[in-house]
């Protein structure tokens, strides 16, 4: 298989582009990439600038052109037999359990041959794995563990297959919730660390997940907070994401690192807002104070310094989320 970018992929040929108008362009394709790979020594002059400057941006245009094309085409390819795919991921997923170092390359291994024809049926074993190996103890896994380590195995698989399994990574990341929300969502940030994805991905991510189940929340937080102690990148990843009920699954798990203060202007509007229970809001509270050195912070929103109630008029109090938050962040405690 050719690289999605930067070359006219190898498996786009007449056969798979039967439209005219699809065979010149791959014939442009490749004239605008002859010239962008022209050795600077080449380019004489002002002129070939401005003209590899249009050149750059028609290849990017074509290119595009060629992403959503070649995605189509990837799933007219023929696909595995399903037992061969039920052999790999039995394999795999017995991995997990015996090998584990060996997992990453035996995934490689297996998914040489897959292409984006195998997406379906991958997506069908989620929740229809392969029978447990007959020399798998079946007593020694707790129960539903042996789905959960084959939806494991089949999400690493659609990883090796990088961005062609987008699509149907977002249609489960951002669909219905499912317990494979998570597992989806991983891979999405997976393949943004790899500079597969653009920097917009995580903040698309960071949206959806105000219309996910707790449950989601919990173990997509659990498995950023696994793959940081491996790769130190998911970290960043981590503090992108700002939805409060994330970062509230988050304390959950036991991370403890200060929220930033835009995290902290979203958590002040949500305690603002006060659509939620009682309960939820006093935790929502508690989370802010944790998070401010000013000591119990959060009253701030309700009312000012050293109110009076007896005395004092509430009715001119009325700062802005900003506001409260950036005078709890500027707290100085006094120092007898």
């Amino acid at each position: 298989m050719g690289s999605l970018i930067g070359d006219v992929p190898a498996d786009i040929t007449g056969t798979h582009l039967p439209p005219e108008e699809d065979a010149q362009l791959v014939k442009k394709y490749g004239k605008i990439r002859s010239v962008l790979n022209m050795p600077e020594v080449a380019r004489n002059g002002p002129r070939i600038w401005i003209g590899t400057t249009t050149l750059t941006k028609l290849w990017t245009k074509l290119n595009k052109k060629f992403l959503n094309q070649y995605r189509c085409i990837l799933n007219t390819l023929s696909v595995m037999k399903e037992s061969d795919l039920d052999t790999i991921i039995e394999t795999l997923s017995k991995a997990l359990i015996t090998n584990r170092e060996s997992f990453e390359v035996l995934a490689r291994q297996g998914s040489s041959n897959l292409s984006g024809g195998d997406l379906t049926y991958l997506r069908s074993k989620l929740h229809h794995p392969p029978p447990l190996p007959s020399d798998i103890n079946e007593e020694e896994l707790r129960l539903g563990e042996w789905l959960a380590i084959c939806q494991y195995a089949i999400f690493e698989l659609i990883y090796q297959l990088d961005i062609t399994a987008l699509d149907l990574l977002k249609s489960i990341a951002f669909g219905e919730y499912d317990w494979t929300q998570a597992m989806a969502l991983e891979v999405i940030c997976r393949l943004h660390l790899d500079g597969k994805l653009p920097e917009n991905s995580i903040k698309e991510i960071d949206f959806h997940l105000g219309s996910m189940r707790h449950e989601t929340h919990l173990y997509f937080a659990q498995s950023l907070l696994k793959r940081r102690e491996r790769d130190p990148r998911f970290h960043r990843i981590i503090q992108q994401l700002k939805n409060i009920a994330f970062r509230l699954a988050l304390t959950e798990l036991g991370y403890s690192e200060p929220m930033t203060r835009e995290v902290l202007i979203e958590l002040g509007k949500r305690i603002v807002a006060a659509n939620v229970s009682e309960e939820d809001l006093q935790s929502l509270m508690e989370l802010f104070d944790k998070n401010v050195p000013r000591p119990n912070g959060s009253n701030l929103f309700y009312w000012p310094e050293n109110f009076n109630f007896r005395s004092d008029d509430i009715s001119e109090y009325n700062p802005t989320v900003e506001e409260v938050v950036d005078k709890c962040l500027s707290y100085k405690p006094i120092i007898l």
